[in-house]
């Protein structure tokens, strides 16, 4: 549902403007050679579909803010990923299997 709203220049307001859910799938990315964090991924597919504007945007999971992101109009592709952080619960070692 799009909401008209005229906002006077003079006043700063922060308002939802427009609230939709977005499709997306979830991958973990582990570089264990630089570091021994396990981060979380979302995969945005079909982007253009969704006719963002190029702003700084909150991350939401179960109604509880976890981050903001810069969402970048520009990309060439179909996909965006948007990085949510470390999962603390799922650590990375790197060693020497064989020798």
């Amino acid at each position: 549902m799009d909401k008209s709203v005229v906002l006077p220049s003079d006043v700063e307001l922060t308002e939802d403007l427009n609230e939709f859910e977005v499709t997306t799938n979830y991958k973990y990315f582990a570089t264990p050679k630089l570091e021994n964090k396990t981060f979380l991924q979302v995969s945005i597919n079909d982007y253009s579909s969704y006719k963002f504007l190029p702003k700084i945007a909150d991350i939401l999971m179960e109604h509880v803010q976890i981050g903001t992101v810069n969402i970048d109009t520009n990309q060439k592709t179909s996909e965006t990923l948007i990085s949510l952080g470390s999962n603390p619960n799922i650590l990375t070692k790197r060693g020497l299997l064989k020798q």
